[in-house]
């Protein structure tokens, strides 16, 4: 192996919350788990601040796999703060999460649209902004380029994609902090094993490639992550 910081071979294994008949309690208390895991990846900073890159006027965001809605609201919360509005619109396939986040987002974000659909099966919505945190990691290679193309054709500025990357120390601390940070099952079986389905950063610059993108913003970040910003 090249890099003895990588695992040699990516792996993708289906993960419990992506399966049917998990309980909607269990679904709540795994997304709840992960809502904490992400605060703490300052991935909202990375996002709020790429976008503000090209606009801090009044702009759309499409959130791909949208989870809970969690992401959305808390850049529109840091985004009021800065004196912008966000028009947010979540889409996720699975049909429990959508009522989750559209529950979630009549308390702190009621004017967010919440549309339960399969993002490589369907038309996305014209948006300024196309966002996704940790989903491309879900898909097989040929899924994940689909996905860049159609968020490319989707998005008026830019596409924005904050992911887990493959490596040794990211398995390591998937293990630990899903256990700090969480009491869920699904959340201690399914964070480790997400690094094993990550990508590393020569395997994201492939997808691009194959995807047709030629400009793009690529770069390692805390806590072994990638952020990614294709200018639209």
């Amino acid at each position: 192996m090249n890099n003895p910081d990588v695992y040699p071979r990516r792996t993708v294994l289906p993960e419990q919350m992506d399966q049917p008949g998990v309980s909607e309690d269990a679904l709540r208390h795994a997304l709840a788990g992960l809502r904490r895991i992400n605060r703490i990846s300052l991935a909202t900073r990375r996002i709020l601040s790429s976008m503000r890159q090209f606009t801090d006027a009044e702009a759309s965001v499409l959130d791909i796999a949208c989870g809970d809605g969690d992401m959305l609201m808390a850049l529109a919360r840091e985004a009021a703060r800065r004196r912008q509005k966000l028009r947010c619109t979540g889409l996720d396939a699975h049909p429990d999460i959508i009522r989750i986040a559209s529950a979630n987002a009549a308390k702190h974000l009621p004017d967010a649209e919440f549309i339960c659909a399969d993002a490589l099966s369907t038309s996305l919505p014209d948006c300024d902004f196309a966002l996704s945190t940790l989903f491309l990691h879900h898909l097989r290679q040929e899924e994940a380029v689909v996905l860049l193309q159609k968020m490319c054709a989707s998005a008026r500025y830019a596409v924005i994609i904050d992911d887990l990357l493959r490596s040794v120390p990211g398995y390591v601390l998937a293990v630990a902090g899903t256990r700090l940070l969480s009491r869920s099952s699904i959340v201690h079986s399914d964070g480790p094993l997400s690094v094993r389905n990550a990508f590393t950063l020569p395997e994201v610059r492939r997808l691009l490639r194959d995807a047709g993108i030629e400009h793009y913003h690529l770069r390692r970040c805390w806590p072994e992550r990638f952020h990614l910003v294709i200018p639209c």
